[in-house]
């Protein structure tokens, strides 16, 4: 009976940090379900095709580079089996999310306990390594920041690459501690695997070669000595994502240099944001869905400051690194990082995201946790375990700003006013949700803070068009193009409104500027069909029709016209 009972009590100790872990993570994120597509979302998933139909593979992993997955196979293939079951139904989405965090979550776990009982750490009993390993995995996993990569549905990209990456490190460290040739060779797979899933993964190398030199070998040379072998298959993974950067051409994504951002004014901004980050990390308060893009340089007092911070950040970690303080892999590790998007290359679509501190978070946290249980052992890890369940609600708190369109863009309008972005997004969702007005408001609004935006005119230009005022739309259509005369969309919403009241022949002169920006643009082609049809050409107009439908063959409007056009032609006498 006693051995009964003491096997008892080894079953429980052995699964409740799982169950624990796993019952405060779906917590956290159980009301993430119904959370609609936002933002990149649409063109991700609605706007792929390459997700139709799992028998063209070929599709499915090299989606064509416009495409937000393109250059990363897996990523679009976990989206494309999600489509083959649901289709675009957003539940299915959100399940795979949440089970890839949380599978995530258990590989931290693992990776902390693995950590805690090297011998570098003084071998920390089983029990206690089990404590600060659950600690660091639940306040990771269930802190508000990660909202960005779980409850957004396309940043499954960056967890289903943190899921890799954290398994890379504990096949790494199991493979070290077991002797197993296997294990080590898992963990090149596994990083292979990353690199087909997101760019970020390029660090994975050079962060195990880090933790093999400060944690295992201790010097570099003994880590080469030991395991070049298996460092030069970590390197050789980088190839097959140099192949698909290449490939997927990065700069579609507004990524790289000749992006309109330069590279000094970028970092400038990185030294700012990498700064921001860390005061989220420690108080996640006043947290964004979307910063926007035309970021305006930050000024010189703040600038100095978070460089100083940033700086002496730098300077501490590399005197660490040479001194062997436990805590300097861990911070060399969230800047390595933070690298590919933090530094000098510009990602000019979304210069701050806080979807990029899914990983670095795992390094603060851990630091944190040691430090806290070293200083205070017992009450420390208590008051760290209860900080876990406290942020647990903050998070699920975090997620209700996610409940639809206008709730969350409402409330990063709310946070960021200037953000151009965030206005029309909120502009389309109340017009979506039957709200012409409010739409149309939200606009006037953003352009009494950002009054040369040509955009903003246009896009306020067509929520009055589409509201059946086109008298208040040419103003401001007319500013757009004064404000950027290469905005081909302000072309061709000046076009149709012209031609809705009944401006014919300078409705195509405008369209014909439009198309001579954009000749992709089937709407254009739509409109000046129309236009040549009021004329009474007929064949310049099916033409017009014609490669509409070449280029959009959904556009019902434009199959409509072209049979119209078609009878005309036939009725003319001969």
């Amino acid at each position: 009976m006693e051995r009964a009972f003491q096997d008892l009590l080894h079953h429980i100790r052995r699964f409740a940090p799982g169950v624990f872990l796993a019952a405060l993570v779906v917590a956290a994120f159980s009301n993430t379900f119904s959370v609609p597509f936002l933002l990149d979302d649409g063109p991700t998933i609605p706007g792929n095709a390459s997700l139709r139909s799992l028998s063209a593979i070929g599709d499915v992993l090299f989606p064509p580079p416009d495409v937000y997955s393109a250059g990363r196979p897996l990523l679009n293939l976990s989206f494309a089996l999600n489509y083959a079951i649901g289709g675009t139904a957003v539940g299915g989405y959100h399940f795979v999310n949440l089970a890839i965090h949380l599978a995530a979550a258990f590989a931290a776990y693992g990776l902390v306990r693995r950590i805690v009982l090297l011998p570098i750490f003084a071998g920390a009993p089983g029990g206690t390594s089990r404590i600060v390993a659950l600690i660091v995995a639940a306040v990771w996993a269930v802190h508000p920041l990660q909202t960005a990569s779980v409850t957004y549905i396309s940043q499954r990209a960056e967890s289903l690459m943190g899921l890799f990456y954290l398994l890379t490190l504990y096949g790494f460290l199991r493979g070290v501690q077991t002797g197993s040739a296997a294990w080590l060779a898992t963990a090149i797979g596994l990083c292979a695997g990353g690199m087909l899933t997101k760019e970020v993964m390029i660090t994975a190398p050079l962060v195990v070669f880090l933790i093999d030199w400060q944690w295992v070998s201790g010097t570099v040379r003994e880590a080469w000595r030991k395991r070049w072998y298996f460092h030069l298959g970590m390197a050789a993974t980088w190839l097959p994502l140099a192949g698909l950067m290449i490939a997927s051409s990065l700069g579609k994504r507004a990524v790289g240099l000749g992006q309109g951002l330069s590279w000094f004014d970028y970092a400038q901004l990185e030294c700012t944001a990498i700064v921001h980050y860390l005061r989220l990390v420690f108080w996640p308060d006043g947290l964004v869905f979307d910063y926007g893009a035309n970021l305006p340089p930050p000024a010189l007092g703040p600038l100095l400051c978070c460089g100083v911070i940033l700086a002496t950040l730098l300077l501490l970690t590399g005197f660490g690194l040479k001194q062997k303080f436990l805590w300097a892999a861990p911070l060399a590790v969230f800047f390595l990082l933070l690298a590919p998007t933090s530094s000098i290359v510009p990602v000019a679509g979304q210069p701050i995201a806080e979807n990029r501190l899914y990983l670095p978070l795992l390094a603060i946290i851990g630091v944190t946790t040691i430090a806290v249980g070293k200083i205070f052992p017992r009450l420390g890890l208590w008051v760290l375990g209860g900080c876990a369940v406290a942020l647990a609600g903050f998070t699920h708190a975090r997620n209700h700003d996610f409940r639809s369109e206008v709730a969350i863009w409402s409330d990063t309008v709310a946070k960021r006013p200037h953000n151009q972005r965030a206005a029309v997004y909120l502009s389309e969702a109340y017009r979506s949700a039957g709200n012409p007005q409010a739409a149309i408001d939200t606009l006037l609004d953003a352009i009494r803070r950002n009054p040369n935006s040509g955009e903003l005119h246009n896009n306020v230009a067509a929520a009055f068009a589409t509201s059946g005022r086109p008298n208040e739309a040419l103003p401001h259509l007319e500013a757009a193009i004064q404000l950027n005369p290469n905005l081909a969309a302000a072309h061709e919403n000046y076009g149709a409104v012209l031609l809705t009241t009944g401006k014919v022949a300078p409705a195509l002169t405008s369209l014909r500027r439009a198309l001579a920006l954009n000749p992709q643009s089937a709407g254009a082609h739509n409109f000046a069909g129309l236009c040549l049809l009021q004329l009474g050409e007929l064949n310049a107009a099916a033409v017009e029709f014609e490669t509409t439908l070449q280029l959009d063959p959904s556009y019902a409007a434009a199959r409509t016209n072209l049979e119209l056009v078609r009878q005309h032609i036939a009725q003319r006498p001969r």
